[in-house]
This record gives structure tokens, C-alpha cells and sequence, in this order.
């Protein structure tokens, strides 16, 4: 369940992507028992099947270089 709550809201932060200067970029959360958000440390943030990607800093924030194409976007991270 806790990990549907991640995929959900990783989903959710997604919306908020900045399509400007040829980055996107965006802020990886978990939400807590509390309903607080905290951010996911050193998440790994690429496209898919590509050797394009980059990982969360201290805030849970990335910048990855826009690829030309229609390319998802992963999340993945390890922990708990």
C-alpha cells in the first residue's frame, strides 16, 4: 500500500514539470503517516532506455536534460 502511495504522488509531481530552457525538472516526495511530505534522497530519475538520467539532491529535487522524442520518465528508488 505505502508503495502505491509513492508511485501515486511521484505520479502527481509530475504535473509540476518545467518544460524551460531544454530541462525538466521536478521534486521526488513521500508522504508520511502524518500526511507530510518528505523528500526521496538520491531517487534515480531517467528516461526509459536511454543512458539519460540523473538523482535527487537533499530535497528531492532533479534537472534532466530534455531528449528529443516521446520519452518516459522513471522514478526509481531503494529504501525503507
Amino acid at each position: 500500500m505505502k508503495t502505491i502511495k509513492i508511485l501515486i504522488y511521484l505520479i502527481i509531481q509530475i504535473i509540476f514539470i518545467n518544460h524551460l530552457s531544454g530541462q525538466i525538472s521536478g521534486r521526488v516526495t513521500d508522504i508520511n503517516s502524518n500526511n507530510d511530505t518528505l523528500p526521496l534522497i538520491g531517487a534515480n530519475v531517467y528516461y526509459l532506455n536511454t543512458t539519460i538520467g540523473t538523482i535527487t539532491d537533499n530535497s528531492g529535487f532533479f534537472i534532466l536534460p530534455e531528449a528529443k522524442g516521446n520519452n518516459k520518465i522513471v522514478f526509481s528508488f531503494i529504501g525503507y
